[in-house]
C-alpha cells in the first residue's frame, strides 16, 4: 500500500497522461496480487517450470540429435504454464480484491488522483492479465530461445519461431479470457468469487458432457486454441 501511496500521491489528471496513470496503478495492482499466497506460487512455479523444460529440452536434443521435436516442448510449456501459472493467478483474483482494495484504502488513492470507481475493474482485470501473462510467458520465451539456439537451419528457426508467437498468442488471449472470469467472479460474489468461478466452469464442462455438444465447454476452446493457431501459421507444432 505504502508503494502504491509513494507513485499515486503525487499524479493528477493534470501533470500525467490518463494512459500512464492507469498503467501505474495496474502496475501497483499486480502487485499487490503478486503478493497474494496463490501469486506468489504463480511465480515459483514460472520459475521452476522453466528450468525444468529447458532441462528436458537439452536432454531430448541430446538423445535424439537432430530428430528430435523441440517445439513440442515450447507448446507443452505454453499448455502447462497456462493451466498452473494462469490458474493460479486467476484462483487469487477471483476473491475478495475488491474488499481488500477497499480496505487498504487503496481505492481510496485510486479515486483521489481521478479514476473513477467504474474503470477499478478493469484496472483490476488488466492487472490479473499483466501477471498472469507476464509470468506465464516465460518458459515459453526461454525454451522457445532454447529450441532456436539448437535449430540446424534457417527454415527449422523460422518455423519454431513461429510456433513460440503461436503461443505466446495463446497464452495472451486464455489469460485475457481468465482474467476478466476472475473479475468478473469477484464483481458477483466479493466473498464467494472463487467458489462461483469453479462453478462456472465445473457447469460448462458438465453441459458439454450432457448435451455432447462440446463447444459449450470453456475447456474444448482453451485446448483447441493453440492447435489453431498453429494451423493458421502453417506450421506443425512438432517441428
Amino acid at each position: 500500500m505504502a508503494s502504491l501511496q509513494v507513485c499515486c500521491a503525487p499524479v493528477s489528471v493534470q501533470d500525467a497522461s490518463a494512459r500512464a496513470l492507469v498503467w501505474e496503478v495496474v502496475r501497483q495492482f499486480s502487485t499487490r496480487l503478486e503478493r497474494t499466497p496463490f501469486g506468489r506460487f504463480a511465480r515459483a512455479f514460472a520459475l521452476l517450470l522453466s528450468v525444468v523444460f529447458v532441462c528436458l529440452l537439452l536432454a531430448d536434443r541430446l538423445e535424439y540429435g537432430a530428430k528430435y521435436k523441440a517445439a513440442t516442448w515450447v507448446t507443452s510449456a505454453a499448455r502447462t504454464s497456462l493451466w498452473c501459472v494462469v490458474g493460479a493467478v486467476t484462483l487469487a483474483a477471483s476473491q475478495k480484491r475488491a474488499l481488500s482494495d477497499r480496505r487498504d484504502g487503496v481505492e481510496w488513492l485510486c479515486l483521489s488522483v481521478g479514476l473513477s470507481p467504474s474503470k477499478l475493474p478493469w484496472i483490476r482485470m488488466m492487472a490479473t492479465f499483466w501477471l498472469g501473462f507476464r509470468w506465464a510467458s516465460l518458459s515459453v520465451l526461454l525454451v522457445g530461445v532454447a529450441a532456436l539456439a539448437a535449430a540446424g537451419s534457417f527454415s527449422v528457426v523460422w518455423k519454431r519461431s513461429l510456433v513460440v508467437l503461436a503461443c505466446l498468442i495463446f497464452l495472451a488471449l486464455t489469460t485475457a479470457l481468465f482474467s476478466a472470469m476472475a473479475t468478473l467472479a469477484d464483481e458477483l460474489a466479493p466473498k464467494r468469487g472463487r467458489s462461483l468461478l469453479m462453478l462456472l466452469a465445473f457447469i460448462s464442462v458438465a453441459l458439454a458432457e450432457l448435451s455432447s455438444v462440446k463447444e459449450l465447454s470453456v475447456a474444448y476452446w482453451v485446448s483447441s486454441l493453440l492447435p489453431m493457431l498453429t494451423k493458421l501459421m502453417g506450421v506443425r507444432a512438432s517441428v
